[in-house]
């Protein structure tokens, strides 16, 4: 080793260090990463609802017995609809009240689903797809259906699973918890790190600006380096432990524009996350923004509750 390798290699040393020692510094100041937002979305792929605390179940999460993406929608081929092929799905509103689910959306008028109502339902089950794998659902009376129909301008069906119906897997990666979801992709909890937000909208350079509602997670954190969570394998908030079986994966549902209910011009910001989260261990072509988990056990999570990384 000559004396400019001797010097490259201590400068380096050196950096790696610093960044280290930064990094301490910064956590020290600012305190663990902590929950920033909690969000339930009961109708798959429509708003999500902030709420205080969630409930934590090995199904995904809950808030006031309202369930994570236990209602979807299909079409009249029973071919699953989301703001990836419905876009204008994303200006549909929605809010939590009593027992109720209220919607709301431009040029309608309000629908009230009684989430909890028996009479929600029909006697008919549908079968259809969630990437891959084979799910049901009993189809809500017509009035709640033909609302969707006339905001879409085609024949839709609202659908209700209950614990008596076929459920899915979640997916399994190195042995680890074996998990049923419901509408979810394919895993019950999802979490973003709002630092990894800010440094992606910086690499946009004003090309838009993105928030947490482009990745939908259950969990919004604070106080963590932007991409920290790719390095995490388990963590603990509020007692209760979650696996970490992979990051996850995004597609053009992140292009969405909600307040127009169309998808981005420029396809941001996916084609942004192109350009430097591909990892080819997990996809080839879908970036990686957030990460998914499977809790341990039940338990509660609140706003403010702080993270503890026990596996990285």
């Amino acid at each position: 080793m000559n004396d400019f390798q001797r010097k490259f290699g201590l400068a380096l040393t050196i950096v790696s260090g610093l960044i280290i020692l930064k990094s301490w510094i910064k956590r020290l100041r600012q305190g663990p990463p902590k929950i920033k937002k909690l969000i339930i979305y009961p109708i798959k792929s429509l708003q999500g609802v902030e709420v205080d605390h969630l409930d934590i179940v090995q199904t995904g999460v809950q808030w006031n017995n309202f369930h994570d993406r236990t209602m979807a929608l299909v079409n009249e081929k029973n071919i699953m609809l989301t703001q990836r092929n419905k876009p204008k799905l994303g200006m549909i509103t929605i809010k939590l009240q009593d027992e109720d689910i209220m919607l709301n959306a431009p040029g309608m008028e309000t629908l009230k689903i009684p989430y909890f109502d028996e009479k929600l339902i029909t006697n008919d089950i549908v079968t259809f797809d969630i990437w891959g794998q084979k799910t049901e659902g009993y189809v809500c009376q017509k009035e709640y259906c033909e609302w969707f129909t006339r905001f879409l301008n085609s024949e839709t069906k609202l659908l209700r699973i209950r614990p008596e119906l076929k459920h899915r897997q979640s997916i399994v990666f190195d042995n680890l918890l074996d998990n049923q979801v419901v509408y979810q992709d394919g895993f019950p909890v999802m979490l973003i790190n709002d630092c990894s937000i800010d440094d992606l909208n910086l690499r946009l350079k004003g090309k838009r600006n993105v928030n947490h509602r482009n990745f939908r997670p259950n969990f919004l954190i604070e106080n963590a380096d932007a991409y920290e969570e790719d390095n995490w394998n388990r963590i603990r908030i509020n007692k209760l432990e979650y696996y970490v079986p992979k990051p996850c994966d995004r597609c053009v549902m992140t292009t969405v524009i909600p307040e127009k209910g169309v998808l981005h011009s420029e396809n941001e910001p996916l084609k942004t996350l192109k350009t430097y989260r591909i990892d080819k261990k997990w996809d080839e072509k879908a970036p990686l923004f957030g990460i998914n988990l499977i809790p341990k056990e039940d338990g509660k999570i609140f706003i403010g509750d702080q993270l503890e990384i026990i596996d990285l």
